[in-house]
């Protein structure tokens, strides 16, 4: 394993009871595949466990969808098209307000092999109780 996968690894955990999560494959995969994370909880809860992912890439490497803590950038989402063609180490999506399939599509275009899409979600849904669903 390189620095640089030791480095993503270090980067983005595996496992953590807070963070629910879609391995594609890990970061320290030879063929450096595209990990997505998805982030559970308060908007303030998420941005605290992305900064922690996203903390030690240079700014330059990390393109944040929606309110961004420094030294990040905060990219509106109607600006993600404008970018288009960039590549990046990691994408933070900010999607409390609801899911936005496009803004996704267009996001997951940008990250470079072995880097990682992560997805700020609101706290999961209650699971449906068999008898309550009609």
């Amino acid at each position: 394993m390189g620095d640089r996968e030791a480095l993503a690894a270090a980067r983005f955990p595996r496992a953590s009871p807070r963070w629910y999560h879609t391995d594609v494959a890990t970061p320290t995969d030879p063929d450096r595949h595209r990990r997505c994370l998805v982030l559970r909880g308060r908007p303030a809860e998420t941005a605290a466990m992305a900064l922690a992912c996203v903390g030690d890439l240079s700014p330059a490497e990390v393109i944040w969808i929606g309110e961004a803590p420094a030294p990040f950038t905060s990219v509106a989402p109607a600006a993600v098209r404008r970018m288009l063609g960039r590549s990046c180490d990691a994408v933070v999506i900010d999607l409390h307000g609801g899911p936005d399939p496009d803004l996704l599509g267009q996001c997951q275009g940008f990250i470079r092999g072995g880097g990682a899409l992560i997805v700020r979600r609101g706290e999961a849904p209650p699971a449906e109780t068999p008898a309550l669903a009609v």
